[in-house]
């Protein structure tokens, strides 16, 4: 229990840390941008196939998340993204 916890926070911190890319142009800028945070959408649809059970109601709520941080990463909007996809992974994280 307390190993994925401590997975899902290093994995946070990483993707936090990561978002923001010093000393690069504007144009690669943005498009490691979009690829962090097609990554980090990956990565929160592997953790809810990991938990599966995690409730009709958060079923709902998990899946709205990620079709709008899925469009916000698309339009290159991955700050507005990543707030969600943190959220998501809450979710389906298990203690």
């Amino acid at each position: 229990m307390f190993t994925k916890t401590t997975r899902f926070a290093v994995a946070a911190v990483a993707v936090t840390l990561f978002a923001q890319p010093f000393g690069v142009s504007a144009d690669t800028r943005s498009l490691s941008e979009i690829d962090i945070c097609m990554q980090a959408l990956k990565d929160t649809k592997d953790a809810r196939a990991a938990n599966p059970v995690i409730g009709a109601k958060a079923t709902v709520d998990f899946d709205k998340l990620v079709a709008e941080a899925e469009a916000k990463c698309q339009a290159g909007q991955s700050v507005d993204a990543q707030k969600m996809l943190v959220e998501a992974r809450g979710m389906v994280a298990s203690e």
